[in-house]
């Protein structure tokens, strides 16, 4: 059995180019035969540098990748999208074809829908779904955009047209001169029609939205939990220890809040301050704050008067863990999240996650760290502040340990997917 992974970044790329990564390597390690192709270089990409474990799909030609660059951005702009298929020539040339089946994962700014049909024709494809762009016309997450969050990506909506919300304000993907979310939504309905895809997702939350779409009415995705690697490098330490290697001080309530973009207004950073500013002032006294990502512009006057440790965005998961490791309460206000690698990577190393009730979240935290309703700040400064108060942290850091190691291994990842691989084979066997 041979598979290809496909996903549009390598490690740097975010969440599900993440997951590509872990499982590609949990793969190889049961002895099976992957590669994992990536459309661009993450966060180098402009310079278009792999890791020597990723073939790039778009291959090494540098003029080659920046046409194509300029030519994808072009049809953006332009409103047609999913005019001209400008990679079919990368994905036939890039050694896809050659896998038994091809598992692919976030396709924005790799490729367009009438590529993954094309690509569903010709070898089994397994989908994960990491939000809700494959069945809306690109929106990550519709919660934002109306007063009660867009609808009409679901089964009794119209679905996705011209008089989009997202598009009237210009947000992305729809920042284009002309509207090309008609396109969009019409080349997506065909891939849901005429493709011949095996869904999953991280999320049963996620898998049951996209049950309830237009696009892929009644045809729930399996799930399969993300994992990471919870026996080597997500593991508790010493806290005392950790502080002390990374700088920091010993004393005082340590909060990890993070994010790959705290900028991105999705992760609720502005309600992590909120929630922060309404903790009893003793409390506040005491605590200090470990921020990991991309700084927003405004952090530094919205937390002035508390002390903050700035990591910056951090690509090195032995550092990422002992900086989780070292905190006491990872504070994770997200508005809208499928299945965060943060917080399975908080709990892994026995550190509790107070957060929102969103999302796919809930069934990540379980009794390893406390939910309130979403942006109840109030809820989540007194669910912090209990816990302190009644020393139930050291508890529930141990649960959520547990519940890491239990769930969200990679190895149980790996071994889901390939019980999922042997059973798409079958059924596509000659």
């Amino acid at each position: 059995m041979r598979i290809a992974v496909l996903s549009k970044a390598d490690a740097f790329g975010g969440g599900a180019s993440r997951i590509a990564v872990e499982l590609t390597a949990s793969l190889a390690a049961c002895g099976v035969d992957v590669r994992h192709y990536a459309g661009w270089g993450g966060r180098q990409r402009l310079r278009d540098i792999y890791p020597p474990e990723v073939t790039p799909v778009f291959g090494t030609s540098r003029p080659l990748r920046v046409a194509l660059k300029v030519g994808l951005a072009a049809q953006w702009f332009l409103g047609t999208p999913e005019a001209v298929p400008l990679e079919w020539p990368a994905l036939r040339s890039s050694g896809l074809l050659d896998a038994d089946l091809i598992h692919v994962h976030d396709i924005t700014e790799l490729m367009s829908a009438r590529s993954l049909l094309w690509l569903s024709r010709r070898k089994p494809v397994v989908w994960t779904l990491h939000d809700y762009s494959p069945f809306t016309a690109g929106c990550i997450y519709p919660f934002e955009n109306e007063p009660l969050g867009c609808k009409r990506w679901r089964a009794d909506g119209p679905g996705c047209n011209a008089s989009c919300p997202l598009r009237a304000g210009r947000g992305y993907p729809f920042w284009g001169a002309f509207n090309g979310v008609p396109l969009l939504w019409r080349a997506k309905a065909r891939l849901a029609s005429e493709g011949r895809l095996t869904l999953t997702s991280p999320s049963s939350w996620l898998a049951d939205e996209a049950a309830q779409s237009k696009l892929y009415a009644g045809q729930r995705p399996a799930v399969v939990f993300n994992g990471i690697d919870v026996g080597s490098v997500f593991v508790p330490q010493d806290k005392a220890s950790a502080r002390q290697r990374l700088g920091l001080a010993t004393d005082g309530l340590l909060i990890v809040m993070m994010a790959g973009n705290l900028a991105d207004r999705n992760k609720g950073f502005a309600w992590g301050v909120q929630a922060l500013e309404q903790m009893p002032e003793a409390l506040r006294a005491r605590a200090r704050l470990l921020c990991i990502g991309i700084m927003p512009a405004d952090a530094p006057q919205r937390l002035a008067g508390m002390a903050v440790h700035w990591t910056g965005y951090v690509d090195n998961g032995p550092r990422m863990a002992e900086l989780l490791a070292a905190a006491d309460v990872m504070l994770y206000p997200s508005l809208a999240d499928n299945q965060p690698l943060a917080v399975i990577e908080a709990m892994a190393c026995g550190t509790p996650v107070f957060a929102f009730d969103t999302g796919g979240i809930p069934e990540i935290v379980g009794e390893g760290g406390v939910l309130v309703a979403r942006k109840d700040t109030a809820a989540l400064a007194r669910a912090v502040a209990d816990a302190v108060e009644r020393q139930t942290l050291p508890a529930l850091g141990e649960a959520a340990r547990r519940r890491a190691v239990a769930h969200f291994s990679r190895e149980r990842m790996a071994g889901n997917f390939l019980d999922l691989y042997r059973r798409v084979l079958a059924e596509r066997a000659p």
